[in-house]
């Protein structure tokens, strides 16, 4: 009897999926075979052949198995709809596992990236160990996101993040089936991104020799998102937070004594020469990144300084703009004609929206302020995605209650139109007190627990379900390498 107590506590504990999945039907535990793999039915994916050898490497690591005795799963069946690797904010992501006939477990899914997210499902139902075999805890699920937008900032401008780190938090944001890694690549305090024909971008702007991302890296880093289903978006914050610039091009930004004391407060000073190397950055990350969007900042440019250097009051007065805000726009209308050039799409922060500039129809605004701007951004009938309530800093692991009741539609004022202008919404973990060695601690749970909100349908909102399936998946990402912190007393067996 404790031993049938005992197993039933199992099954419990390890079928918690992180995110809730839209429909789930538990059917009760089956063993898996030690034979046991992923087969495609259909046309053979590369990219979900892929996948296959890391899900099998993370359920059951590189021992040998051991089957339980009378193991009655053999294989899960994957079918997809669709080859394409296209992978865009109109992806279709859903998913239906079957599991109910373990002799005929399937997965199917519209596309490759569909599949990507019911095997991290199916990997959270399996729980075991090589010494005594493992077990699943079968189910029939259909599932799909909330949001086509579940993002997470990182920011390697205030420090350094390397290579590695970046790929690993790859693999940290597909188990909670995350899809957008924006990436803030340049600000005020380093650049370290290499621009081809103008080297002291980053040789003077970075913080050394070695805190540079070349092409090739960001290539990789691109490659290996898509393999996870997850897009890569750089962001070049423009023309404010730009003093990092000025390291290899004191030409390049404004020149204002009175405010340059904060780094924060220099923007790019505009001039033909300065255009030409805009243009050559966005060249740049159009020959790195694949996605069809690009970030181009937007945020917290400080008009005084401009209007204290002579040279950008002349440019001003050469070209009409009678204010600050009038060359903001300018600018803005510029950079973006440059993007469009290599069919790339935007994004901003909220400061472009509230300035009056004109956004094409198929522009984004990231709104960190609260969910009465979002609204306002909806109601002009503009796309939106929501970072207000999930800015990281460098606060304690207890409030992941806050980031999973940040709830995008906690006012009554929306309409069911102004919500469909709202596409999903970011984490922020912007890197003045983040490197490399708190980077997994200061991410995580609180990411996942955004991560849910942003996949989870509204309904989604029991504290108490929600702490016994995050502490459950804590332990899954310690078990898979990521130093995590517990959000209470538990004990992981790993």
């Amino acid at each position: 009897m404790w031993f049938a107590f005992l197993t039933t506590l199992l099954v419990t504990a390890n079928a918690l999926v992180w995110p809730e999945p839209d429909s789930y039907t538990p059917n009760g535990p089956v063993s898996l075979c030690s034979s046991f793999t992923f087969v495609q039915t259909g046309a053979k994916n590369d990219l979900l052949e892929r996948a296959f050898a890391r899900y099998t490497n993370l359920i059951f690591g590189d021992a040998s198995r051991t089957g339980a005795p009378g193991c009655v799963l053999k294989q899960l069946s994957v079918s997809i709809g669709s080859q394409s690797l296209d992978l865009s904010v109109t992806t279709d992501e859903s998913y239906s596992l079957q599991i109910a006939d373990p002799s005929a477990a399937t997965l199917t899914a519209a596309n490759v990236f569909g599949a990507l997210r019911g095997l991290e499902t199916f990997s959270q139902l399996v729980y075991g160990n090589n010494s005594t075999g493992f077990t699943i805890a079968t189910a029939t699920i259909t599932d799909a996101p909330r949001f086509q937008w579940r993002g997470l900032l990182i920011d390697s401008a205030r420090h350094y993040l390397s290579v590695s780190t970046i790929m690993k938090l790859l693999d940290t944001m597909s188990y909670s089936k995350l899809n957008v890694l924006h990436w803030h690549l340049v600000d005020a305090e380093s650049f370290p991104l290499q621009v081809e024909g103008y080297p002291g971008l980053s040789g003077a702007g970075a913080y050394n020799a070695t805190s540079i991302y070349t092409s090739l890296e960001i290539q990789s880093v691109v490659k290996a998102g898509l393999d996870r289903g997850i897009r890569v978006i750089p962001e070049i914050d423009m023309p404010g937070h730009s003093d990092s610039w000025g390291a290899g091009y004191p030409w390049a930004v404004a020149d204002c004594p009175s405010y340059s004391s904060n780094i924060n407060n220099v923007p790019l000073k505009p001039s033909a020469k300065l255009f030409q190397m805009i243009q050559a950055i966005l060249n740049q990350l159009d020959s790195s990144f694949s996605d069809a969007y690009v970030h181009l900042g937007g945020d917290e440019v400080v008009y005084q300084c401009w209007l204290e250097d002579p040279e950008v009051v002349t440019f001003m007065k050469n070209n009409n703009l009678a204010s600050g805000n009038d060359l903001y726009k300018y600018l803005i209308s510029l950079i973006r004609g440059m993007a469009t050039k290599n069919n790339k799409s935007v994004l901003y922060w909220q400061e472009v929206f509230m300035s009056g500039a004109s956004l094409p129809s198929d522009a984004i605004v990231q709104v960190w302020k609260d969910e009465a701007t979002l609204l306002s951004v909806a109601k002009a009938g503009v796309n939106g995605i929501l970072s207000n309530g999930w800015y990281l800093y460098q606060t304690p692991d207890w409030d992941w209650q806050d980031f999973y009741n940040n709830e995008p539609f906690s006012s009554s004022a929306w309409t069911e139109g102004e919500k469909k202008k709202v596409l999903g919404g970011e984490v922020c973990a912007w890197g003045e007190y983040v490197n490399d060695y708190n980077f997994e601690q200061v991410l995580w749970p609180r990411t996942a627990a955004a991560a849910e909100r942003l996949w989870s349908q509204q309904s989604v909102t029991d504290l108490t379900s929600a702490k016994s399936r995050l502490t459950d998946f804590v332990c899954l990402l310690n078990k898979r390498g990521v130093h995590v912190g517990p959000i209470g007393p538990n004990n992981c067996a790993l």
